[in-house]
């Protein structure tokens, strides 16, 4: 299996604006201490489309479309955190910052997805839902099916099952480092994965 191009590129600040020219700070002075919902929406109104174009532009292609759900958590984040900043904070600054921040943090969530994905794999073909000697294109379309059926097969084991399940199968654990770490027995530990794969190997099914 060829692995997946990093989807993370090079994340560097552009703050349009400077502390000595900040054409915001009494709307944004007012917002902070008074909670003003129309100042808010005045804040959004004036950067909104600005912030969406700076998202668009540190997001991956394949992540570009988020672009606008970056942009209404930076929005989100701001307004939770209005008792919080400072009273000279440069909102331009500010906004880009979290909206830096924001789309960082959805690549590695996006990468640790797509890891997981790419590690349910053996998960799959081990409870028997692919057979390993079918073609492989077959094979692949199969596995993506799978792995959302997984996801929902996950979802249905007790939480000591699926903990067992992630550590061993989607982690960086064997069965002993895991029993180890959760102060098992091997032979405990061992039990819950082969309950879990019975469990996903019910649950899971390709037409």
């Amino acid at each position: 299996m060829e692995a997946s191009p990093s989807l993370a590129p090079s994340l560097k600040p552009s703050l349009e604006s400077t502390p000595q020219n900040d054409p915001d700070k009494a709307l944004f002075t007012h917002w902070q201490a008074t909670g003003d919902k129309t100042d808010f929406e005045e804040i959004e109104r004036r950067h909104w489309q600005a912030l969406e174009r700076y998202a668009r532009r540190h997001l991956p292609p394949a992540l570009a479309a988020d672009a606008e759900d970056m942009v209404q958590e930076t929005f989100t984040r701001l307004f939770n955190q209005r008792c919080d900043l400072a009273p000279d904070s440069h909102l331009g600054g500010l906004l880009y910052r979290i909206t830096q921040n924001v789309c960082k943090q959805h690549i590695q969530y996006a990468s640790r997805k797509q890891r997981d994905y790419r590690r349910t794999c053996p998960l799959v073909i081990e409870a028997a839902v692919i057979d390993p000697k079918r073609d492989p294109c077959a094979r692949e379309v199969e596995a993506a099916d799978a792995r959302v059926q997984v996801d929902k097969a996950m979802k249905v084991l007790s939480a000591a099952e699926e903990q067992a399940m992630r550590m061993v199968y989607l982690g960086d654990h064997t069965e002993s480092s895991a029993a180890e770490a959760l102060g098992l027995s091997p032979s405990t530990l061992h039990g819950r994965i082969q309950t879990a794969k019975r469990t996903i190997r019910e649950t899971v099914t390709i037409d």
